[in-house]
């Protein structure tokens, strides 16, 4: 009885007790959802093969040279608005979906220092209202060189939010790796999200071959921090022809000052890559 009166109600006047019809999953579906899922492996595997850090732990050959890109961020300087705002900037070498990264520490660009002729707070406030803000970063982003990797260098500067974890895009700029080895050193436009101009980075660029026991030990004393694509180094670090460096000179107060120990490498002319 309870089974005949149930299926005597009218589905269309009470939707609630509508039998649902089975629910088919199409092959095609399937087959979209395990192609997702082997671009993003094949990406993972690309990207590992070519990761720097991941290359020189495989290597068994001290004396096996290697082909890096460093790329030196000097000297940032943003809008006003943008002061005490917490940052940090992600280098791309290679083309959307396909490159390699590297994220420099979080800073807080800050207004420059006031001049000395500035002697009234009324007028340093009106100078720091109007004054780009700024930093010196002098970080050091070392990739391994690609055949196959789109030569392409591209800057994205990054909010820092509440938690480290939340980021977003505030200001990005790119230039070809053929034209930053060209130029060595430049400055480029970062240009926000609406095509306004907020500011500019300046870089510089050398691509080297090194042998895998140099860079090793490089790395080490430059206290290289190791990611998951790249080393990111802080200070200037120079590659130049030779052997590693580690000397001492005498100050003129008499203190004894170490300077930034090179990369040892030679040189890649702008033809030979």
């Amino acid at each position: 009885l309870c089974s005949s009166r149930f299926n005597s109600i009218d589905s269309a006047r009470h939707p609630r007790f509508a039998i649902m019809e089975p629910v088919t999953i199409s092959a095609a579906a399937v087959g979209i959802a395990m192609a997702a899922g082997s671009v993003k492996t094949n990406s993972v595997q690309w990207m590992k093969g070519r990761a720097l850090p991941h290359v020189l732990a495989e290597c068994k050959d001290p004396d096996k040279r290697f082909r890096v890109v460093a790329v030196r961020i000097d000297h940032m300087e943003m809008a006003p608005e943008l002061r005490g705002e917490r940052m940090k900037i992600r280098v791309k070498y290679g083309a959307p979906g396909e490159n390699l990264r590297c994220d420099t520490g979080t800073f807080s660009p800050q207004s420059r220092a006031p001049s000395a002729a500035s002697r009234f707070v009324h007028r340093q406030q009106a100078q720091q209202s109007s004054t780009p803000v700024c930093i010196e970063l002098r970080s050091t982003c070392l990739f391994l060189l690609g055949k196959d990797v789109e030569p392409i260098m591209r800057f994205v500067v990054r909010k820092v939010g509440l938690r480290s974890h939340s980021l977003h895009s505030l200001a990005k700029a790119s230039i070809s790796l053929a034209s930053l080895r060209e130029l060595g050193e430049t400055k480029l436009t970062l240009f926000g999200s609406s095509g306004r101009k907020v500011g500019n980075i300046s870089i510089a660029c050398e691509v080297s071959k090194l042998k895998q026991q140099e860079l090793v030990d490089g790395l080490a004393q430059k206290s290289a921090s190791k990611q998951k694509h790249a080393y990111l180094m802080s200070g200037e670090v120079p590659i130049v022809e030779g052997e590693l460096v580690d000397e001492s000179s005498d100050s003129d107060d008499g203190f004894p000052s170490t300077p930034d120990p090179p990369l040892a490498g030679e040189p890649i002319l702008q033809h030979a890559a």
